[in-house]
């Protein structure tokens, strides 16, 4: 492979890019040695929750693929020049990197190129370590003990949701989850994927699990209860990604079973694995998929007090902690302070972990082969959140990632004679908010109301236009904004509305649309710059200098879902 030629400041961004123990490595590497290595792409999305998962899916993507065009060029001619091993490499969206197994030229080489901000190598995700016990029939009744079963008295079974366990597979022949799994057989397109130490699928992969793991955190969140009631949300739709073989992976598979669960349209992914580290491109990866609008259920991790494990520490995960059949938190169950560097939190109890605990002693579940087996541990404490917020979109599935953290978290309890915890009030670092209480979460859900949904871009001649104002009146009033790129949309009751479209710098525009219900309205608006002649007599006159000059045509167009939106102006 080529070498970019080096000087005194290319030597020092080097030794700032690479990090140290990678570069330690290196040191004692041959020419033909390889190491699997993350780079990590200066430019990343900017996105938010406020918008619509499906703007922010493709915004994820475009800034991918454009940003990291140069470390894709330079890796594809390694291809042709590699003598004995093929140069792999593969880039994702979801956070702005590139995995890659690299000589230690060819990692010294790509540290030098502008667009890469850091090369570290690659980690090993792996299932918390977990205590088997001899299988009891008489167990506990765990799924009894965060009342869900009152919950399924009410018709609600996690029926149409769909829940992605990423893990080390499952055992889909297994009598509890016969029939759970979406697709068609043999290989379930869009609900199995196995992915490889590269981050890519592998084709062909039928459901399998290589180890048990996977099938008995599966059976929790949704077991069919056939021969025990081992399932949270019966009727809910299982996907599972096969990220962990034998209990570990990964940070390429990790990513890469994110990745799928994300674009298969899952509602729910439940992590019940990790590493025990503060690892900011994860947290980077769970605040975009709960931006994508996915729930992220992730484990705290069972190394005690003052330990967590990523990505169940970063700020927006659901981090789950364990307690046992009479309420007490488990010895084992990982909480404390976890504080990223750069991040900005709203509140402290973003930085206190875990937030919620669930069932996570002496639980039984399916494992491979049609057997049960018994299992301590955060991951067995996971499935049951999981479970519980699928029973709760059943209920109503336009609730956002965040509507469904706060219903969570006001209404903790568990059974009666276990609502409250003596001496303890507010948020901490043994049971997060408190104890998993379904039906107490339930009686905060209202049914979902019949909308139609209203979206579209506010531009300018050339340019899409940021915190324009979309000032909405008719059976609902509601102010939308637009985002970093001009995007808007919102809910609304059926009928006709006035949108008065307003952003500084710009004629303000008054359009009439109607919101017909279970359909997707879309309303394009070009605004036209503020006219010189249209300033107030007393403005300064060198305030002019602000704006364009006139011109002959004035715009004044608004573009509907039959006509073609104007095409993105080209960026300098």
């Amino acid at each position: 492979m080529f070498h970019i030629k080096r000087n005194s400041q290319s030597i020092q961004k080097i030794n700032q890019t690479i990090r140290s123990q990678l570069l330690e490595k290196l040191d004692h590497f041959h020419d033909d040695d390889t190491i699997r290595v993350i780079i990590r792409v200066h430019e990343q999305s900017r996105i938010s929750a406020k918008a619509k998962p499906e703007k922010n899916l493709q915004i994820l993507k475009d800034t991918a693929r454009k940003s990291q065009k140069p470390v894709i060029d330079y890796l594809s001619k390694g291809l042709n020049t590699r003598i004995h091993n093929l140069c792999k490499y593969k880039g994702f969206w979801l956070v702005n990197l590139v995995s890659a197994q690299l000589t230690r030229d060819e990692i010294v080489d790509l540290a030098t190129l502008p667009e890469v901000e850091q090369i570290y190598q690659d980690i090993t995700v792996r299932i918390p370590e977990n205590q088997a016990k001899t299988f009891n029939q008489s167990k506990w009744d765990n799924i009894g003990m965060v009342n869900a079963p009152q919950v399924w008295a009410q018709g609600y079974y996690g029926q149409q949701i769909k829940v992605a366990v990423l893990d080390t597979g499952v055992d889909i022949e297994h009598p509890e989850l016969q029939g759970a799994m979406g697709g068609e057989p043999p290989y379930h397109e869009g609900y199995w994927v196995e992915i490889n130490e590269d981050g890519e699928p592998i084709a062909n992969s039928k459901p399998h699990d290589s180890d048990f793991h996977g099938t008995h955190v599966s059976g929790t969140v949704l077991g069919r209860n056939v021969n025990m009631r081992i399932g949270m949300a019966p009727q809910a739709i299982l996907g599972h990604a096969l990220i962990l073989p034998q209990g570990g992976g990964t940070m390429a598979q990790v990513l890469g079973g994110m990745q799928w669960a994300i674009e298969q349209g899952f509602h729910i992914v439940n992590g019940s694995w990790g590493i025990d580290d503060l690892i900011p491109d994860l947290l980077e990866a769970i605040n975009n998929m709960a931006a994508a609008g996915i729930f992220p259920a992730f484990a705290i991790g069972n190394s005690g007090m003052e330990y967590t494990c990523a990505p169940g520490n970063t700020p927006l995960a659901e981090a789950v902690g364990a307690f046992g059949p009479a309420g007490e938190v488990a010895e084992f169950s990982g909480g404390g302070v976890t504080i990223y560097p750069n991040y900005f939190y709203a509140d402290n109890n973003e930085q206190i972990k875990p937030d919620i605990s669930a069932p996570g002693v002496d639980i039984t579940s399916a494992i491979p082969g049609g057997k049960y087996s018994t299992h301590d541990g955060t991951s067995m404490a996971t499935p049951h959140v999981a479970g519980a917020v699928a029973l709760l979109l059943s209920k109503n599935p336009t609730l956002t990632v965040e509507e469904l953290k706060t219903i969570l978290h006001q209404s903790v309890g568990g059974q009666i004679g276990m609502l409250s915890d003596p001496g303890r009030k507010g948020k901490d670092t043994r049971y997060g908010w408190g104890r998993l209480n379904v039906l107490q979460s339930l009686q905060h859900v209202k049914e979902a109301e019949p909308i139609g949904l209203l979206e579209g871009y506010v531009q300018g001649e050339n340019e899409f236009i940021a915190n324009a104002q979309i000032v909405c009146t008719g059976p609902q009033e509601k102010i939308l904004s637009t985002d970093y790129h001009g995007f808007f949309h919102g809910s609304f009751k059926e009928g006709s509305y006035t949108l008065t479209v307003i952003a500084e710098g710009y004629d303000s525009q008054v359009r009439e649309v109607k919101i017909v219900i279970d359909e997707n309205t879309i309303k394009n608006v070009i605004l036209d710059k503020l006219l010189v002649e249209n300033l107030p007599e007393d403005e300064p006159e060198d305030m002019c200098m602000r704006f364009d000059s006139p011109t002959p045509e004035i715009k004044d167009k608004i573009y509907d879902i039959t006509e073609q939106l104007p095409e993105t102006p080209k960026e300098d």
